[in-house]
């Protein structure tokens, strides 16, 4: 760009053949930085794709990163480049702005070379353009060294501000720095006055909702009615500056946190409202609060079941899918949704399906179930099966249907011969095989009348899993099964191993699989897994398990000492590779409670685990099913452990 090329001067001096990026030699990083301050829109953008896709990938810094900010920091601080704002973006997501916590060491070096430049952000607040100065906002967050000032220039940027959208991101970083802080007094009260006196609706909103994350840092408390008063006034701003109504509820809602009591009363108030709109706006935030927090929700579930019934056609499609978001918590509306079934077309294309019920949506891409179907499935209503029977019979099975019926576990078995059939016409490699035999195991014992249909083709992984889930009514599988054994792939034979015990009550398989695969590095998850299902039987292999304690795979050790348990009832050994990988990983701890369940009172000292997991109030696992699973789970292993 002519007249800007000297804040890149010494580029090409810079060594970055010897640096690296997420792709290789760092070599393309000049003409990436180039790019950015390029007069065609279409190369700056092409740039700053690069950059992010290439030199800040993912968030990641690498040593080109690193030497990429002194000429980035050049580029903001010229105000002839254009685009400049996007590169305030790109230094705040280098320098780790929006993140408070602990760095690495290579995000602290980033940090702090972002951060040296706090005097080039002061002078970026007076930018002519408001998209600089509201870059720069979020851009001052990553001068740690410098709050005090930062928060008084904020305060000061604000009182000076034409721009409602920069005065919107002043007020999230201010908010962002008093949470850091901890103290959220004096801000909290600042944004009460800006609730009350700024002429904007978008920049009040603003400032309740981070009025409302500081009252944990000690800031005032703001009430619920404040939040419905906000809210009574959507739309009476200029249109441009309108946010989405059903966008600045779950803004509000989600920025009470914890405080569930809050954030009921806010949505019921709104689910309850004679005013169509803002009924509309609560049904989305009941969604997403029931996916992500732990309480009793029916309530709400009666609420957005009266928009099935009473809403227009848009609205009517977001309370499907708010539904579906609930899952079980759904079933106090189940009677609106086979209402709204019985009354729609039962295929539709997706682009006439606004406000409709269709059981199957079709597209170009395939067909899926209608949201309204998989809502009412979710919450295990049997009515919802003859319709699932129905979708399974239609000419293009539909993605995911297996997994709506498999909820039903045994009492989906009529629905198992279907099954077979609809799996059977498609093709080897088609992925809705995997889903529709996923529904078989769960079915379980139930679906044994269709053994030899399953024994009619080659044995796949699922077919395997699925004959020994039937247990001893599919005996006649034995043959199929000892020779999937001896010839299939590791993990074939594992699979098969484990079937022939729950079909026959015979170890040997097993134990020709492991004599042939223990030692396999690859193969220990799956060795683990067939101890952990044969147990007690197995138990001369807990040396082996031992070993595997002190594996260096995360998931190998928490697989071990489920093994081991299940195998030699070790539960010394056992509880405190489990107690660690419940603090982990959270993904760890729903086949941990089915351990601690049956190990009775050996469990007691986990008790501490399993109480605090029950008083957490956000959920740590979805769908939402999964984690109510793991609360019975931890109920039943506190009742268990004495």
């Amino acid at each position: 760009m002519a007249g800007s090329v000297d804040v890149l001067d010494g580029l090409d001096e810079v060594a970055w053949e010897s640096m690296t990026h997420a792709y290789g030699a760092a070599t393309d990083v000049p003409a990436g930085l180039r790019g950015l301050i390029d007069t065609d829109p279409a190369v700056r953008e092409a740039a700053l794709d690069f950059m992010y896709g290439s030199v800040h990938h993912q968030g990641d810094i690498y040593d080109s990163t690193l030497a990429a900010v002194p000429f980035l920091l050049r580029v903001v601080a010229d105000r002839r480049p254009p685009g400049r704002a996007a590169v305030v973006e790109l230094l705040a997501g280098i320098g780790n702005a929006e993140h408070g916590g602990a760095l690495t060491p290579r995000e602290a070096r980033a940090n702090a070379a972002v951060g040296a430049a706090y005097p080039i952000f002061l002078d970026l607040l007076t930018d002519p353009e408001p998209a600089v100065r509201a870059a720069t906002c979020t851009a001052l967050l990553a001068c740690r060294d410098r709050p005090a000032g930062a928060r008084a220039a904020l305060r000061q940027r604000f009182d000076e501000e034409p721009d409602a959208g920069v005065r919107t991101a002043v007020v999230a970083a201010a908010a962002e720095l008093a949470r850091r802080a901890g103290d959220g007094a004096a801000t909290g009260t600042w944004l009460a006055e800006v609730l009350r006196d700024d002429p904007d609706h978008g920049v009040r909103a603003a400032a309740l909702t981070q009025a409302i994350t500081l009252t944990e840092h000690g800031g005032p408390p703001v009430e619920v009615e404040t939040a419905l008063a906000l809210l009574a006034q959507h739309g009476t701003g200029p249109r441009r500056r309108r946010a989405d109504l059903g966008e600045l509820v779950i803004g509000l809602s989600n920025s009470m946190g914890d405080r569930l009591g809050q954030r009921m009363d806010l949505l019921v108030a709104l689910l309850r409202s004679p005013d169509r709109r803002r009924r509309e706006s609560g049904v989305p935030a009941a969604g997403y609060l029931v996916n992500c927090w732990r309480a009793d929700y029916a309530p709400l579930a009666v609420l957005v079941a009266e928009e099935v019934t009473r809403g227009r056609a848009a609205a009517r499609a977001g309370a499907y899918q708010a539904l579906g978001m609930m899952d079980v918590h759904a079933a106090p509306a189940a009677d609106a949704l086979v209402a709204a079934l019985t009354d729609s077309d039962r295929i539709v294309r997706d682009s006439a399906r606004d406000g409709k019920a269709p059981w199957v949506i079709a597209s170009d891409s395939g067909a899926v179930v209608g949201p309204a179907l998989s809502a009412l499935a979710g919450t295990g209503d049997p009515r919802a099966l003859p319709m699932l029977a129905w979708v399974l019979e239609t000419e293009a099975v539909p993605r995911g249907i297996g997994a709506l019926v498999g909820r039903y576990g045994a009492r989906a078995a009529d629905l198992a011969p279907l099954i077979v059939r609809r799996r059977r016409e498609l093709p080897g490699a088609d992925q809705r095989r995997s889903d529709l035999i996923g529904a078989l195991i769960r079915i379980g014992p139930a679906a044994a009348a269709t053994t030899d249909d399953l024994l009619a083709e080659p044995l796949d992984r699922g077919a395997i899993r699925a004959l020994g889930g039937f247990g001893p009514a599919a005996r006649r599988a034995e043959q199929r099964l000892t020779e999937s054994v001896g010839t299939g792939h590791r993990i074939e034979a594992a699979f098969a191993a484990t079937a022939i015990w729950r079909v026959c009550g015979d170890d040997s398989a097993a134990r020709h699989v492991l004599d042939r695969y223990g030692d396999d590095q690859y193969g220990k998850r799956d060795m683990t897994s067939l101890i952990a299902a044969v147990g007690a039987p197995l138990a001369d292999f807990a040396p082996y398990l031992r070993d595997l304690l002190r594996d260096e795979d995360f998931w190998v050790r928490m697989d071990a000492a489920r093994a081991l348990w299940s195998a030699a009832g070790d539960a010394e050994d056992t509880l405190p590779v489990l107690a660690y990988g419940w603090r982990e990983s959270a993904d760890t701890r729903r086949a941990t409670a089915e351990v601690l369940a049956r190990m009775g009172p050996s469990a007691a000292p986990a008790r501490p685990l399993l109480l605090a997991e029950l008083r957490e109030r956000r959920r740590c696992l979805t769908p939402v099913r999964d984690d109510e699973e793991l609360l019975s789970l931890c109920r039943t292993a506190l009742e268990a452990s004495g």
